[in-house]
Formats: C-alpha cells, structure tokens, sequence
C-alpha cells in the first residue's frame, strides 16, 4: 500500500478504528489528521494493523486528536511517529520496537483544566530504539513513561508548564532534559544505566554517533537513585543551572566520561558514597552555595578543574589525576593537604590550587567514609575498637558482629562457673563452716591492692569424685574472668596435668 490517510470527525463515545489483519506493508506514510473544526474531545482514533511489518515513511498525527492507540505486529522493523499539534493527552504504542517518537508544539483544550487527568501525557510504549521526543508542548503539567524499559535516545525539552518527567526506564543511552517549567522535577528510580555496555554486539545510535550522555538542566528536584554509571567515549554526565539544593547520587560509582556540576546557584550539599572513578574530566564551577565538595571514596580521575566559594576540598582516596586546577575565593580554603599530597604525586600534569597554604595545627582527616559502604579495610587492626551503627544487626559491621560474640561467649561461660560455685557452697556450707581455718589465717582482700591477684585466701572442703579434697577457688580478676573469660576452679592436692571432674 503507498499510504494511508485518514480525517477523522468522530464526536461519540466511540472512536474510529482502523483494523486489517492482512497489511504488511505501508510503502509511504501513515497520516492520521483530526478535524480541525472540533472542539470535542472524543477526537481519538485506534490503528490496529496486526500484521503490520514495515512502514517506509512514518507515522504523523496532526489536528485535534485527544487519545491514540496503535497496535501494530511485533515483526514491525521500523516505526517513526511524529504527533505535532494536536490535544494528545495520552498515545498508546503496542509495538516493538520503536524506533522514532515525536511529541511536538501539542495543546490540550484549556477548558477541560479541571480535569487533572487531561493535562498529563502518557507514553505507554516499553522500549524505544530510536528518538523520543517531547518538545514545546503547553499546558501539560506532566508526562509519564510508567512502562518504558529501555529508550536509545530520550530528548524532554522546552515544556514550559511541566511539573513532573518520570520514567521506569533502566537504561537510557542517551537523555537529555532542558528548558521546561521553573518547577520541574524529574524522577527515574528504575535508571541503572546511561550509555551502553561496553560488552554487548549492539551498542546503539549513541556509540555510532558518539552522542551517549546524561544532561539535566532548569529543574525543580532529581531523583536518579540507582543510577550507577555512564559509559560514554566523548561526553558524559551533566548537572546545570537547575534549583536543586542537594545532589545525591547514592549509587554512582563510575563515569566512563566527564562529570560536570555547573552553574547551580541554589546548591549547597553534594552526595557521592560510592563515586570510584571519572575516565575524563571532573568539572565543578560556579555554584555559589556550595561550600564543601567531598569525594573521600573516589580513586582515579581525568582533569580536576573546580571554582567557587569552597573552605573544604576533599579527595583522601584519590591516587591519580592528570591535572588539578581549583581556585577558591575564599582565602581560608586549605590547599596544605593538597600540596604535599597531590603535587608531583597523585597528580602526573600541571597542579594549582588557590588558597591558603599554611598547614594547620591539627592534622587534616576526611569528613565522610574513605571505603564503599558495607567495605572491610583488609589494613584495619581488628583488635581496634570498631564504630558499631545504632541499627538493625543488617547494619552492624564484620568486626562488631564479632565482637558480640565474642562477648556473649565470655559472659556465659562466666555465668557458668558462677553456677558451679553457687551450687558447691550450697551443698557443703555447713562442712565448709566446720573446716574454715581462722579469721587470723584469712588473707587481706585483693581490692586495697598489696595482695597479689589471684593468690589463695579461701579453700573449703568438698567433695570430687567422692573423697574429700580441699578445694581452693580463685576470684577472676574481673567480673568476665581473664582475658580468656574462663573462671577458674582450683584443685588442691592433684598431680599436674590431672583431670579433675565436678560431679
């Protein structure tokens, strides 16, 4: 078939839809057109073309379409859908996959702002190979891709009126979000990748093109927390002018690219436990409130080219740099630490750093962790005292776990010879009266401390093994016993090495 062409002027609760079990091919362009003289909003329209394998042109929609559907086979090669003017409120893509989605200078009727429901769009596609485009639409408040799973490439862009961008997607090669409403926050709590992996056969349009980035500009709040690396030839992961007042990124550990936070007046604190290595640069500049940059877990980087207001720098991990260039404004920013550690050691090129140069009296330590969360220092002397979290025991560390056992070991074996010691002096009490020697005979108490510890003061006669022996007991000299936490009973009267066995 060279082309389909359809103006709709359905006003029902029912919309037109367009079904062949039989077409395969579209040689030309799919092009659905809405009336341009309805106002109503029943103006949706559902392609279902099952056995639909090729469409050689694209997909375009245009007019006063309220809701699309399109149900196309899964053989499809290749599908490029181009929505520009229209109400969309929501577009239904069952197919994969797809390889070209534009969203373009779209307008929701304002007379139905009441309805919350008819400001949001919905992308309901799960995987894009392509482009997705959402771009100069107004009036909507927000758009959701609650089923994507992987897009190549996702461009969000000058949405003045947006709220919200969530997504489920876990990778995304190529994301680019910029210019929408001053109040826009962004969420993808799914998102593990940026980029593609470097063992897969297929790497995408971003590894051909050398396009693979994350940059996320002009918004509210960002949430990326399972964002774990960007892997990028040429570019790399990008924070700009946005209203943010906190970065984190909890799960960051590599950027097989650059790092760049810039130009972010409103931010003051930056989160970064688990942040290993930059391959290219890290760039840090003018963000006017950010006073403290910690990066106590990061080991190898590029360039190092950070500006601003800082009083605290720290990088303790790091073992090697290209070059590092930081320039504060303010004059009590320590760069000591930094001149006997980094210069002409940890950084191979060119080293600067602006600030004040005398080493303070106490010496510097890192603020944050230096090891991964959950990480054992195989150098830690385990006989240490070993901080132990207030948490549950999943929190607790290696060496506190051990430490409780160790310590429940002792009390009980403690627990123990008291018991024994209890229960002899309760059978043979009377006997141990009749033979105690004289109060004369009776040494010193061990606490004014001219007695030697463990010396024997007190014996009384019991019974072992049927006969009577005299049988000394020594006091531990704490209340665990020695450090091996054993209370001891002494026998008197026994050869070396004999055992001696308590009834």
């Amino acid at each position: 078939m060279a082309g389909i062409w359809a103006n709709t002027a359905f006003y029902g609760p029912e919309g037109p839809t367009l079904r062949s079990s039989t077409l395969w091919t579209v040689m030309g362009a799919l092009d659905i057109k809405a009336n341009e003289s309805s106002l109503k909003r029943s103006n949706f329209v559902v392609l279902d073309f099952p056995k639909l394998e090729r469409i050689n042109d694209r997909m375009i929609l245009t007019g006063p379409l309220d809701r699309f559907t399109a149900r196309f086979g899964k053989a499809l090669g290749t599908f490029n859908a181009y929505i520009h003017n229209t109400h969309i409120t929501n577009v239904t893509l069952d197919t994969q996959p797809i390889s070209w989605i534009t969203i373009f200078d779209n307008t929701p009727i304002p007379t139905y702002q009441e309805d919350a429901t008819l400001r949001s769009l919905e992308v309901k596609a799960t995987r894009v190979d392509g482009r997705l485009n959402v771009a100069g639409n107004v009036y909507y408040t927000a758009v959701s891709m609650p089923n994507m799973e992987y897009a190549s490439h996702l461009r969000i862009y000058n949405n003045t009126d947006f709220e919200t961008i969530t997504s489920s997607a876990s990778e995304i090669q190529s994301v680019n979000v910029s210019h929408n409403g001053r109040r826009t926050g962004l969420s993808f709590p799914q998102l593990k990748l940026i980029g593609y992996e470097p063992t897969e056969g297929w790497y995408g349009l971003c590894k051909a093109s050398n396009t693979c980035f994350g940059s996320f500009q002009g918004l509210f709040a960002i949430n990326l927390p399972a964002l774990a690396k960007l892997v990028s030839e040429h570019e790399g992961l990008h924070f700009i002018n946005n209203s943010i007042s906190s970065l984190q990124l909890p799960s960051l550990s590599h950027v097989n690219g650059s790092f760049q936070v810039e130009d972010n007046e409103l931010l003051r604190d930056v989160v970064f436990p688990r942040f290993e290595s930059i391959a290219s640069s890290l760039i840090v500049r003018n963000n006017t409130q950010l006073l403290n940059f910690t990066a106590n877990v990061l080991k190898k980087v590029g360039d190092v080219e950070m500006s601003g207001a800082f009083t605290n720098v720290e990088f303790f991990s790091l073992r090697e740099a290209a070059s590092f260039d930081l320039r504060s404004t303010d004059p009590s920013m320590d760069c000591s630490w930094l001149d006997s550690n980094f210069q002409g050691k940890v950084v191979k090129g060119a080293y600067n750093c602006v600030g004040n140069h005398t080493a303070p009296l106490t010496p510097r330590r890192p603020s944050t962790p230096t090891d991964l969360p959950g990480a054992v220092d195989p150098d830690l002397n385990q006989d240490q005292d070993v901080p132990v979290s207030l948490g549950g025991s999943d929190g607790l560390s290696t060496g506190a776990k051990a430490g409780i056992g160790i310590g429940a070991s002792v009390g009980g074996l403690a627990l123990i010879g008291f018991g024994v010691w209890v229960l002899l002096r309760r059978r043979k009490g009377v006997e141990a009266q009749a033979q105690a020697p004289s109060r004369e005979e009776i040494g010193k108490p061990e606490l004014d401390g001219k007695e030697k510890p463990g010396v024997e003061k007190n014996s009384e006669l019991v019974e072992a093994d049927g006969g009577g022996e005299r049988v000394t007991r020594e006091l531990p000299t704490s209340r665990l016993g020695d450090l091996t936490g054993r209370a001891e009973l002494g026998v008197t009267g026994r050869r070396e090495g004999e055992v001696v066995e308590l009834p």
